[in-house]
């Protein structure tokens, strides 16, 4: 992708007080660049500029920091940039990008001792990070995925990682052949899964159970009262991205090495018995579901992977706490069960009913003392006020 444009971010560092120029101190080198300014470069223990701690200071805002590594500068430095180099950048960041900091850089390829069809499987991944997260990424995709799986993910070519800053409140994201990892927090065992389960749910042909593939919005219904297209495709994309989720929460459970609680548990629908309604979870219920889930599609054992993971969530899906996510109108379960007749998912209600259940008086019952009434009204023949 072309970018043109000035860029507006302004991540500048102040330069502080220091001692002598060009001298490193608990973990900075001080640098005078011709203007004048004396500036902090924040060094490793070899002398090297610390790209991660540099992606830090920039990723402290991720508007701006999204806005500038989706445009580029006229003057592009190396990732292995000088220190002296990195601090031209961080003195005036609005003419100057550092490849693979705050623009997209050249794919990294270090496969390591791989070999066989496993590295012909790495040479078609292609991963955009700091030199430090490829061999990250790349245990994690071989931990999670059986090399059957692994051939999958790239039968249709070459597929791109890519750490990158991303939106408040977004780890990841998945787009045909694309993963985007938040850098940082987005760079770990549970997000590369859940990402990579994304794609798999959309290559692997050999799934058959709409519960293990892509859910297309095409297949959501809609029963609504507006006319507007744009807003009947808004509905259904939000309805069939929820299902998606949610079952790929189900398989990242049984695929990831460490447990990590999704964010999407806490938008898991919990049956309150005081109002007869489910509501959004506590804290502690979030977590404490996710732990379930992790029981239940593990099977009790250790994390699972290939045939093993997809028969898993076949299994248990409609039993688990997430089926009941609910991040649009309905719990995915329920738009499963309208949608896709075949999954035999059933639907559950939002509603329980208020109705005690009749106490058992035995074959024997004292006769009913006549009255003068001939109507009798039972609370179950009156309407229920809508709360």
């Amino acid at each position: 992708m072309k970018h043109t444009g000035r860029r507006s971010r302004t991540v500048h560092r102040d330069v502080g007080s220091a001692p002598a120029p060009n001298t490193q101190t608990g973990g900075y080198t001080v640098v005078n660049l011709p203007s004048g300014k004396r500036v902090r470069v924040p060094v490793d223990k070899g002398g090297n500029v610390d790209l991660r701690r540099l992606s830090a200071i920039m990723d402290i805002d991720d508007k701006k920091s999204v806005h500038d590594y989706d445009e580029r500068a006229d003057k592009v430095l190396p990732v292995d940039c000088t220190p002296r180099q990195a601090a031209a950048w961080i003195a005036s960041t609005d003419n100057v990008d550092i490849e693979g900091l705050d623009v997209k850089g050249s794919p990294l390829r270090n496969y390591g001792d791989r070999t066989g069809d496993n590295l012909e499987v790495h040479r078609k991944i292609d991963v955009y990070a700091l030199p430090d997260q490829e061999k990250q990424i790349r245990d994690t995709i071989d931990s999670a995925f059986t090399l059957e799986d692994r051939r999958k993910l790239v039968g249709k070519g070459t597929m791109e990682v890519e750490s990158r800053p991303l939106k408040s409140g977004v780890l990841g994201t998945h787009c045909e052949d694309n993963i985007s990892l938040k850098r940082g927090r987005g760079v770990k065992n549970s997000v590369v899964v859940h990402e990579g389960v994304h794609h798999l749910r959309q290559v692997d042909k050999d799934r058959e159970s709409p519960i293990v593939k892509t859910f297309d919005f095409k297949d959501v219904q809609y029963s609504g009262r507006s006319t507007d297209p744009r807003a009947i495709t808004r509905y259904r994309m939000a309805e069939a991205s929820n299902v998606e989720e949610s079952c790929t929460v189900a398989e990242s459970m049984a695929r990831q090495k460490d447990f990590d609680v999704s964010g999407y548990y806490y938008s898991v629908q919990v049956f309150d018995p005081k109002t007869h309604r489910y509501r959004n979870p506590t804290p502690a219920e979030a977590e404490r579901m996710a732990e379930e889930d992790r029981k239940l599609f593990t099977e009790g054992g250790k994390p699972l992977a290939g045939r093993e993971a997809v028969r898993s969530v076949e299994r248990h899906w409609a039993d688990s706490n997430i089926a009941r996510l609910k991040l649009g109108r309905s719990m995915a379960i329920n738009t499963m069960a309208r949608c896709k007749p075949s999954s035999g998912v059933k639907e559950i209600s939002n509603r329980k009913s208020r109705t005690k259940p009749k106490r058992s008086t035995g074959t024997s019952q004292r006769p009913k003392k006549k009255t003068g009434q001939t109507t009798l009204y039972s609370r179950t023949n009156v309407k229920k006020r809508r709360r």
